[in-house]
């Protein structure tokens, strides 16, 4: 059984995903994205778990929210087993686990205006407040995360990367989650914007009680904004620890290689 003190845990995790060629789409082995792992994040705290492309990393991200399929494994929301809910038994989850995505751009619809995009959640699981009261905490939302509130009738193509992945934060905060899968939040982003989304989520963590799962690529990142780092490759983890043991003193081969890539923080 999960400790209570662990927001989510996650054990023998898999992914697995059916893989065809050859001729007539002869079925081979399926492809093995996330292989039997097992994690938790502490009420109140931030995991890193890195790795480079196609590791398995987002896929665990979007196995825990319903985005991939769960193949084997349990996920445990607190002590509640939610890994094999579905949908309207998932529901009452969706509000306490968000996820922020990669892409800031493609993840909002780009048809909507902002105030549309942040009202959607709200309606979905707040049905009982009044337009009047969504549009009030709409404003609030744009406020947390350091937006006017004129950009309500404005539209994703009229704001930059860094605004419209604030927006994107502003989405996730409508339903008053607990946990935040942030997948990749900053890699899409320019070089000199990257810091600010970064300090952003790390004071709504602070004034708001947040815990996270930071998937990145970006040791540096990673390093700076997470209380425990997991290193995960070709669907395992192959190295967990805080962040001074990991990267001054690592010891799984992997783990050497990414930091040999990136200059020393």
């Amino acid at each position: 059984m999960p400790y209570p003190e662990n927001l989510l845990t996650v054990k023998n995790l898999s992914v697995h995903y059916p893989s065809r060629s050859g001729w007539f789409w002869q079925k081979n082995e399926p492809k093995r994205a996330v292989n039997d792992i097992s994690f938790a994040v502490p009420r109140g705290k931030t995991v890193g778990l890195v790795g480079e492309s196609g590791s398995g990393k987002s896929t665990t991200g979007k196995a825990i929210i319903k985005l991939s399929p769960l193949t084997s494994g349990q996920i445990f929301y607190q002590e509640t087993e939610i890994g094999k809910l579905d949908g309207a038994a998932f529901q009452p989850w969706r509000k306490k686990i968000q996820m922020i995505f990669q892409d800031p751009y493609n993840s909002l619809n780009p048809r909507s205006d902002v105030l549309s995009i942040l009202s959607e959640p709200l309606e979905i699981h707040f049905p009982q407040m009044t337009n009047a009261e969504r549009t009030e905490r709409c404003v609030d939302l744009l406020k947390s995360v350091k937006l006017p509130a004129d950009y309500l009738r404005r539209y994703p193509h009229e704001f930059s990367g860094g605004q419209r992945q604030r927006i994107g934060i502003a989405r996730a905060l409508a339903v008053q989650p607990e946990l935040i899968i942030c997948d990749e939040p900053v890699s899409a982003l320019d070089v000199s914007v990257q810091a600010e989304v970064v300090n952003l989520l790390q004071d709504l963590q602070e004034q708001l009680g947040l815990t996270y799962l930071f998937i990145a690529h970006d040791l540096a990142v990673v390093e700076h904004v997470s209380d425990e780092i997991l290193v995960m490759s070709q669907g395992k983890i192959v190295e967990a620890g805080n962040p001074t043991s990991v990267l001054t003193n690592p010891q799984h081969p992997y783990t050497q290689k990414l930091l040999s890539a990136v200059p020393r923080f």
